[in-house]
Formats: C-alpha cells, sequence, structure tokens
C-alpha cells in the first residue's frame, strides 16, 4: 500500500497521508478522495491559493520558497494555473444590466483607463487601458450580451455619451448625481459671480 503526503496552509500543524489501495480482484489501484484536494495533487487548493495569492501581492518565488518548502517552478505552475483560471471565469461574463462607466488616472506610463462597474451588485466589472473610442473599439466589440445593458451611468462627457450610444444601443443613459451637483454648482457660482462679485470671492461671506 502506497501513501501520498498532502500540503495544507502553512498555519496548519498536521500533514495529511493519504494511502493508495490496490484491489487485487480487479488489479485497480485507488485512492480515497478528499475535497479540497485535486486528482493526484500533492497540495490542497487552500494551500495553492495561498502560494497564489502571496505570489500576486508581491512576495517573490524566492521568498516562498522558504516560507512553504516548494520550488520556484511550483509556485510558477500554480500561479498561471489559477491566472487561467480567473481569465476564463472572466471571460465567461455577461454583462450587467446596469453599467457605470467612468474613467481614473492609471500610471504617468499607461494614461487612463475606463473603469466598468456592476452597480446592481457594487462590484467592477472590468479596468480598460484608454479612454477614447478607438481604444476601447475593440474591447467593446467582442463585449458579451451587451444588448441586455438597460443603463449606463457616467459623467457628462460627449465621448462616453458617444460610445454608449454606438456600443449600448438599449441602454438609457444616466448622469451621475455628482457631476449633476458639480455642474448645478458651476453654473450657480458663474451666477453668483455676475450679480455679485465680491460676495462670490469671499465664497460664503455675506453680500453687501
Amino acid at each position: 500500500m502506497g501513501h501520498r503526503s498532502i500540503r495544507q496552509i502553512v498555519a496548519a500543524t498536521h500533514r495529511l497521508v493519504i494511502p493508495k489501495y490496490h484491489c487485487p480482484s480487479c488489479n485497480h489501484y485507488f485512492r480515497h478522495r478528499f475535497a479540497g484536494i485535486g486528482p493526484r495533487r500533492r497540495a490542497t487548493e487552500s494551500y495553492r491559493l495561498e502560494v497564489f495569492e502571496a505570489h500576486d501581492g508581491g512576495v517573490s518565488q524566492h521568498k516562498l520558497t522558504t516560507t512553504h518548502r516548494i520550488g520556484s517552478a511550483t509556485v510558477e505552475r500554480w500561479y498561471q494555473s489559477f491566472v487561467t483560471q480567473r481569465v476564463s471565469e472572466l471571460s465567461g461574463r455577461t454583462c450587467p444590466r446596469v453599467l457605470d462607466i467612468d474613467e481614473h488616472f492609471f500610471t504617468r506610463k499607461k494614461g487612463y483607463a475606463t473603469t466598468l462597474v456592476d452597480l446592481e451588485n457594487h462590484k467592477v466589472f472590468d479596468v480598460v487601458l484608454g479612454r477614447a473610442e478607438a481604444s476601447l473599439r475593440s474591447y467593446l466589440k467582442r463585449l458579451p450580451a451587451k444588448e441586455q445593458v438597460r443603463v449606463i451611468v457616467m459623467d457628462l462627457s460627449e465621448t462616453y455619451r458617444a460610445i454608449a450610444r454606438q456600443h449600448f444601443p438599449n441602454a438609457l443613459i444616466v448622469a451621475d448625481r455628482f457631476h449633476v451637483v458639480r455642474l448645478a454648482n458651476q453654473h450657480f457660482a458663474k451666477f453668483w459671480q455676475q450679480c455679485d462679485p465680491e460676495g462670490c470671492r469671499s465664497r460664503g461671506g455675506s453680500s453687501a
């Protein structure tokens, strides 16, 4: 009877030894299956996930080989396995019914990025580099189930409005309240400046 040793999370203090059985009647070898341990694997999914999240968070392969007592090739293999799995999960998603589109500064090298948020579930749906239609065109063309988007919330950017009209024809375009309030305040300040320049400059002081 053979044995297989299984690695668990670092915080654990026990090592699980899984026996390998042999049936003399059919000459078949088999092991007892445990939840969280894949076939032929020598580590639990929680252990593999722990390594992935640590490496994804910036811990080097060299450090993980010391703390988790595994080879650097194993770290790389597990990391790539989870990346492939998560990319597959993301590629199977469909557009949410209520979508928020906004821009934010990404990096000095990459410039701006467009963030898409599922407002019904309050989760980031995706982040795409660029904010112009030309930059987003390829991504938006292959986005699945765009026709099911019913509401798009955005700022008052004409660029994003044009993108929404072109790529989400069934969606109602709604300006988010932050930008609406800011626009109203800008017009109010402009009117205040025309009526009472001195009071406007004091920004809150009583006008004569």
